[in-house]
């Protein structure tokens, strides 16, 4: 949803009235005007100037950013606990090529629409040895459907399976979905 930044306002001593132009605001604040002027209290109007606005929309944007953020990882350390997950973190932000968030959906979300389709998980799997000589494996696992908690708990078994918990990336960027075959990329 856009931020939409009221530049109008009529101030008064313990709140204000906000509009999109002059008339909306005072329209918007006739009674509390009238009101002021009976009583002899004061009141004002103030107009944002466009730097004013600027740094509301930066700090409005930043705000939600934060709370999205915060409200998202909040429910992923819960959902982690109930899955039993301690290997890997949900950091997906990006869903067969498409940006991706998880918002408010719940583990029972299904990423494919075929609820009963089991998926087979493919890790390309990529290291250097000691000698720092690059290696890559295809390691495999499955999850039972398409639901993110089916998803997250698969590639987990896939890491304790392959005995890669705690040598590789851990943050489970990108999926990538194609028939009954899930790929997923991962990042530090």
């Amino acid at each position: 949803m856009p931020i939409v930044i009221s530049p109008w306002e009529v101030r008064f001593k313990n709140h204000t009235v906000f509009g999109k132009t002059k008339e909306e605001a005072l329209d918007r604040a006739k009674e509390e005007i009238e009101e002021c002027k009976a009583k002899g209290l004061q009141w004002d109007l103030y107009c944002k100037t466009d730097q004013e606005i600027a740094l509301k929309k930066a700090y409005d944007k930043g705000w939600d950013e934060g709370h999205d953020s915060g409200y998202e990882q909040g429910r992923l350390d819960v959902f982690e606990d109930q899955l039993g997950i301690k290997y890997t973190t949900w950091s997906v932000h990006t869903l067969n090529g498409e940006d991706w968030s998880l918002g408010d959906k719940n583990l029972d979300h299904m990423l494919t629409s075929d609820k009963n389709k089991k998926l087979k998980i493919v890790y390309n799997y990529r290291w250097l040895d000691e000698d720092y000589k690059s290696h890559n494996a295809c390691l495999t696992g499955t999850a039972k459907n398409s639901t993110i908690g089916e998803i997250w708990k698969g590639i987990e078994r896939l890491y304790i399976k392959y005995e890669i918990a705690g040598t590789d990336h851990s943050f489970i960027e990108s999926i990538d979905i194609k028939d009954n075959t899930l790929t997923f990329h991962t990042g530090s």
